[in-house]
């Protein structure tokens, strides 16, 4: 039997699969989710530079929390530190890494 007949069913089963990274299946996982919320808690994409390591981290190791969602295209966030001080400057989503609470 050959492979192409089966491959619907492949994909079928494999987009209605839970995905540990995503955390839901392929097929219920939406733009909006991937977006932040208000009070989220987050992590900052940390530069690197050229010949950096790449076993070193990409976020910082502060955590900061989604202090307002701006109403731009494409949406960008403003973020508090620990002392509720606002970070200077805006951030985009891909700038940004979500924290579960209980870290």
């Amino acid at each position: 039997k050959s492979y192409i007949h089966q491959l619907d069913d492949f994909l079928r089963a494999y987009n209605n699969s839970y995905h540990r990274s995503l955390g839901c299946s392929p097929n219920q996982s939406t733009i909006k989710n991937k977006d932040f919320s208000l009070k989220d808690r987050v992590r900052i994409k940390a530069s690197k530079s050229t010949f950096d390591k790449g076993y070193v981290s990409s976020y910082t190791n502060s955590l900061f929390q989604i202090h307002d969602v701006l109403k731009t295209n494409p949406t960008t966030y403003k973020l508090i530190d620990a002392d509720g001080d606002l970070i200077e400057g805006i951030f985009y989503k891909e700038e940004l890494s979500r924290v579960n609470n209980s870290t």
